[in-house]
C-alpha cells in the first residue's frame, strides 16, 4: 500500500514539473509533509499540507487536500471550556498551554497529536491543569477548567477608642460651676441693694452705704474669673487625657 502511495507521489511530482514551475513555494511543503507524516509527526505534517493546499497548483492541490483529510483523521482534538463562579469565561481572556507551549484555540477547539498531554488554563493569576490521554480520530474530547471563586476578605471592625472624662475635670467643673453661681448671686444681690439705695436716699446717700455693694460686685468678679479658669482647666485636662489614650499626645514626667 505504501509503495502505491509513493508511486502516486512520484507521478504527481513529475506531472507538476511538466505542467508548471511558476510557483516554487509549494514543492518544499509538499515534500516535507510526506516526510513528517512518515515520521508520525502529524501536527507538523498538517501545517505543511495546509501550506501545500493553499499555494500549489491544481495538479498537487488534490493530493494535498486528500492527505490533509487523512492526517486530520489520524489526529485528536479537544474542546476547551473555562468557568468561574458558575459562569463561562471567554477563552480570549484565558491563556492555554499544552505541554508547556502556549496555544491559541480556534473557536474553542485545539487539534493535538494522539497521546497524553498536560493542558493548563491560566486566568487572573489562577492556574488549572488537566492531564488527558487522547485517541486518534473520533469525537473531540471536552475539557472543562473550573476556577475557584476567591473568598471575600473579612474586615474586622475597628474598635473605636473609648474616652472617659478624668475625675480632676469633674472636680474642676463642679468648682467652676459653683463659683459662677455664687458670682451670679452676688451680682444680683448687689443690683438689688443699689436699687434700694436709689429709692431711699438717692441722690444724697452716705458713701459708706455704697461700700457693701461695691464689695459684693468685686467678689462676684473674682468668683466669675475663678469659675471660668476652673472650667477651662477641666476642658484642657479632658482633652490632654483623651489624646494620650489614643496615642495622639504622650505626656511624660521627668524628675
Amino acid at each position: 500500500m505504501r509503495s502505491v502511495k509513493r508511486l502516486a507521489v512520484l507521478l504527481a511530482l513529475l506531472s507538476f514539473s511538466a505542467v508548471s514551475r511558476a510557483d516554487d513555494r509549494c514543492t518544499p511543503s509538499f515534500e516535507r509533509a510526506q516526510e513528517l507524516r512518515a515520521k508520525s509527526q502529524l501536527m507538523a505534517a498538517r501545517e505543511e499540507l495546509l501550506v501545500c493546499a493553499a499555494q500549489c497548483g491544481e495538479e498537487l492541490r488534490r493530493y494535498c487536500v486528500t492527505w490533509l483529510t487523512e492526517v486530520e483523521a489520524e489526529l485528536a482534538s479537544v474542546v476547551l471550556v473555562a468557568r468561574r463562579g458558575g459562569k463561562d469565561v471567554p477563552l480570549g481572556e484565558v491563556r492555554i498551554y499544552v505541554d508547556g507551549a502556549e496555544r491559541q484555540p480556534q473557536r474553542g477547539r485545539l487539534v493535538l497529536e494522539p497521546g497524553t498531554h498536560t493542558i493548563a488554563f491560566v486566568h487572573r493569576g489562577d492556574t488549572v491543569e488537566q492531564r488527558v490521554t487522547l485517541q486518534a480520530g473520533g469525537e473531540p474530547t471536552s475539557i472543562v477548567a473550573t476556577f475557584s471563586v476567591p473568598k471575600p476578605q473579612r474586615v474586622e471592625p475597628r474598635a473605636e477608642p473609648t474616652h472617659e472624662t478624668p475625675i480632676a475635670s469633674w472636680v474642676l467643673i463642679g468648682l467652676g460651676g459653683a463659683a459662677l453661681t455664687a458670682a451670679a448671686i452676688l451680682t444680683i444681690n448687689g443690683h438689688l441693694m443699689r436699687g434700694d439705695l436709689k429709692d431711699s436716699c438717692a441722690p444724697a446717700c452716705e458713701p459708706d452705704s455704697i461700700v457693701p455693694i461695691e464689695r459684693q460686685w468685686i467678689a462676684a468678679g473674682v468668683l466669675a474669673g475663678a469659675g471660668a479658669v476652673a472650667l477651662i482647666s477641666a476642658g484642657v485636662i479632658a482633652a490632654v487625657d483623651g489624646d494620650a489614650a489614643t496615642g495622639g499626645v504622650q505626656v511624660r514626667a521627668r524628675f
